[in-house]
């Protein structure tokens, strides 16, 4: 994932593309020393032990202040002492991102314990609530291929790590980043079920489903509604509890570079940009937080690092009924046609929507962060009332202990 001021950075490496978490947001490697509580209550730097019956769970925390507080049950990747205390005071937990690995060594238990133990300290001097596991590299569980061992040595880390932090923080949460479905997404052919046996929960990351497009070459949703509802019917079919299951979907977008010319065309060609084998991806555009894309369709105000004089939006909102999710076009410099496709508070809607009627666990947003909510990041007048309604589409998430059939059987 990439774009100026974003959490992951999206790297274009020949034909290998990886997420990385950038090093401000790692866990250090050595524990730092012990740091006081930096809340007035001091009782708020413990974990909470309460349960949640739903997870509203994101990721990035650096516009915290202006949050929607009273639906935030877990926070990723949170930087600021002072959100701790705001967090614990609502209820909410605070999870770091695990710290950097090397599978090929920890197949020996020792040299696992031993980031476990670092973790700890990391852990505790930091007053985290828990870590999520967030590897994408391929891996293949079946036997005999080459990396068979590195996938136990994966699974073998998460659960001794959920073992030692669950008994060392009471109330602490492990979860772990999956695939938008268990079927070998780009090269992730994990043990998924021993994953979630292995851990607390699964975020199911429902976005980038264009990493691989094996049709024609064209811009499409980045989280269409078939695909989560596909992903959950997935992971329930290979034996995930659904109370381990989080339905995660983007608050960003994709805006594309269109190889044809006409300012209304409602088809965006894209240029060939190889991933893993596959000669067409969503590398072909950059993301853009939500409160950017808006900025644009709102007052065509060019995209942040963006070298274009002028930007002009030359459709309005259209919705793909397939996908269930809003595209529009604009031209840079009265030249390049672009084709931006994201997700909205309709879209999101249905998808949070989708979830509570299959009964998972919770849902939530890559990233909290994609929002202006008081307009001091754009300028857009728009922004807050936008914003509100990205927030407000989470109550659509509804759960009453009913659970419905996949649109489809597989």
């Amino acid at each position: 994932m990439a774009h100026s001021g974003r959490i992951l950075t999206l790297l274009l490496l020949g034909t290998v593309r990886a997420r990385l978490l950038p090093v401000s947001f790692r866990m250090p490697q050595v524990p730092p020393a012990q740091k006081p509580c930096p809340c007035a209550n001091t009782s708020l730097c413990q974990t909470p032990t309460v349960q949640h019956n739903r997870e509203f769970f994101g990721f990035g925390a650096s516009n915290w202040k202006t949050f929607d507080w009273t639906q935030i049950t877990t926070v990723c990747w949170a930087q600021d002492p002072e959100l701790i205390c705001k967090a614990h005071e609502t209820g909410a937990r605070v999870i770091a991102a695990a710290p950097q690995f090397d599978l090929s060594i920890l197949g020996d238990r020792a040299n696992r314990s031993v980031w476990i133990n670092n973790l700890l300290s990391i852990m505790k001097n930091g007053f985290y609530d828990g870590i999520t596991f967030d590897y994408e590299s391929p891996l293949d569980k079946s036997q005999g291929s080459s990396t068979y061992d590195l996938q136990r040595n994966y699974v073998s880390l998460v659960s001794e790590t959920t073992d030692a932090v669950h008994s060392a923080i009471p109330g602490s949460q492990i979860s772990v980043c999956v695939a938008w479905s268990p079927d070998d997404i780009d090269g992730r052919n994990y043990d998924f079920a021993a994953l979630a046996r292995a851990s607390d929960m699964l975020y199911m990351m429902v976005y980038d489903t264009q990493s691989q497009i094996y049709g024609k070459c064209i811009a499409s949703a980045n989280s269409p509604l078939s695909i989560a509802d596909r992903a959950i019917t997935r992971y329930l079919q290979i034996g995930i509890p659904r109370e381990k299951l989080i339905l995660g979907t983007p608050w960003y977008g994709y805006h594309y570079a269109c190889q044809n010319s006409g300012p209304s065309d409602d088809v965006c060609e894209l240029k060939l940009v190889p991933f893993r084998g596959v000669n067409c991806s969503d590398a072909a555009g950059s993301e853009l937080a939500f409160r950017d894309i808006m900025n644009l369709f709102d007052r065509d105000v060019c995209p942040p690092g963006s070298n274009a004089v002028r930007c002009r939006v030359t459709s309005g909102l259209r919705w793909d009924e397939s996908t269930q999710s809003p595209y529009f076009n604009y031209v840079v410099d009265d030249s390049q046609l672009w084709q931006v496709w994201f997700d909205n508070a309709q879209s999101s809607s249905l998808k949070f929507a989708l979830a509570g009627q299959r009964g998972v666990r919770g849902v939530g947003p890559f990233t909290w962060d994609d929002l202006d909510n008081d307009g001091s990041i754009t300028g857009n007048p728009k922004a807050s009332s936008e914003a509100k309604e990205m927030w407000d589409s989470l109550k659509s998430f509804k759960t009453d202990g009913t659970t419905s059939q996949p649109a489809y059987q597989i």
